[in-house]
């Protein structure tokens, strides 16, 4: 199989934070002929597949030569720095292609990549526009525009409409689906989604990629059992598929299967024991279960895993104070949260937790009050206030704390209790 010039730089492609499988990952690298290589330049890509990269540098300098209009070997060329980890040198090339060829649909795809991998998105937004201008029957710069509107300038309608062009000029690439079902799960859209999605799984049945995004939508659509088993043969496609896992964690939590759902997320720890969102999902799986050994050592290694996961501190801390043990080690993770996120008003009332239970009732009324002047206060944490308000005998503002704690939500899990104590005490008045 000869590598096709569009993979330029695909590697080097920065993972996107906003979606876990990037639509790269997809974009397969395709044989340019079936037929047995005869010029220098097909000679090259044959070569350079094997990984014979002194040969293959040599042909596509000799195809240059030949034709020194013709992009193409020079993108060969810059494959081979890039394959070989020579990412200034690739960039040379590429541009160097461009400069030779500005109209080549070619030129400019990999230029937009190049763009893409150097974070220089509005350019890598002017070339791929350029290239689906010049190349208006080609798939490539619609995958490209797709990935740069779905997972960095976050406009989901255009995302849509770049992977739905290319997947009615290439109806038969899984990667254009799987982009236009993420495109519409941004969009809210989960059972257009789901349809494309499946498609996506209909075009790739053995990429796991597929049955990650089937995923996705049926957990989107409120289908969790569906998503559970999406996720399932995801992880049987790709037994270290960690993001699977913990997805699948979630759509079995989701169903009930909570049994199921820590078995699953205890296997995504072994396969990615070092992963802090691994190990803090563990942590929560088993703090909900009941199981206080398990989530202290979940949260304890995301804290190893990344010191600066405030909420991993948080909940250690909850849970301790919850429990009234590891007291000391409670109040430590709690500071912890709370002086790396200091206006968190979640942090802040775990802390007050830490110190109630430790028998601390002035410390942990300062932690509520700085709660109650914040812009946002939680009713809980305000009808906490006002408990310790009334013991502290300062009934009237008890009653301010109940109340402005029922003004923030009426349905607070406190709310009837707060009536009650706001009717006797404006008994007593």
């Amino acid at each position: 199989m000869k590598l096709r010039h569009l993979a330029v730089l695909l590697a080097t492609l920065t993972p996107l934070a906003s979606l876990a499988t990037p639509i790269h990952n997809f974009l397969d690298i395709q044989p340019r002929s079936a037929a047995k290589a005869t010029t220098p330049l097909d000679k090259g890509y044959d070569a350079l597949n094997e990984g014979k990269y002194d040969q293959a540098r040599q042909l596509f300098s000799e195809a240059a030569k030949a034709e020194p209009a013709n992009p193409l070997p020079l993108l060969g060329l810059a494959d081979i720095a890039r394959l070989q980890h020579k990412d200034a040198e690739a960039s040379d090339w590429v541009k160097k292609a461009y400069k030779v060829a500005p109209q080549s649909v070619d030129s400019l795809v990999a230029m937009a990549r190049l763009s893409m991998a150097t974070k220089q998105w509005k350019e890598a937004e002017r070339f791929a526009l350029e290239a689906a201008k010049a190349g208006p029957t080609a798939a490539a710069p619609q995958l490209d525009l797709g990935e740069l509107y779905l997972n960095v300038l976050h406009k989901p309608d255009l995302a849509a409409e770049a992977f739905r062009k290319a997947s009615e000029l290439k109806p038969d690439h899984a990667g254009a689906r799987f982009g236009l079902g993420m495109a519409l799960l941004a969009k809210q859209n989960p059972a257009d989604a789901a349809r494309a999605m499946n498609e996506a799984v209909r075009l790739a049945p053995e990429n796991p990629l597929s049955y990650y995004g089937l995923g996705q939508a049926e957990a989107a659509r409120g289908d969790y059992r569906a998503a559970a088993r999406a996720f399932d043969r995801a992880v049987a496609l790709d037994p270290k598929f960690g993001s699977a896992m913990v997805a699948g964690a979630d759509a079995r939590q989701a169903s009930g299967d909570m049994k199921g759902a820590i078995e699953l997320i205890d296997k995504a720890a072994t396969v990615d024991p070092n992963s802090a969102q691994v190990r803090f999902k563990q942590g929560m799986l088993h703090h909900a279960a009941g199981d206080a050994a398990g989530a202290y050592a979940g949260y304890l290694a995301a804290i190893k895993a990344d010191p600066k996961f405030a909420l991993a501190y948080n909940n250690a801390a909850a849970l301790a104070a919850s429990r009234k043990e590891r007291l000391d080690d409670a109040l430590a993770w709690g500071q912890k949260a709370v002086a790396l996120s200091p206006n968190e008003n979640t942090y802040l009332d775990t802390l007050a937790g830490v110190q109630l239970a430790r028998g601390n009732r002035a410390e942990a009324t300062k932690l509520l009050e700085k709660i109650a002047a914040s812009e946002h206060p939680q009713a809980d944490s305000l009808y906490q206030l006002g408990l310790l308000r009334q013991a502290a005998g300062l009934n009237k503002e008890a009653v301010q704390a109940y109340r402005r704690a029922l003004q923030i939500d009426p349905a607070f899990a406190g709310a009837r209790d707060a009536n009650t104590r706001i009717a006797q005490l404006d008994t007593k008045r």
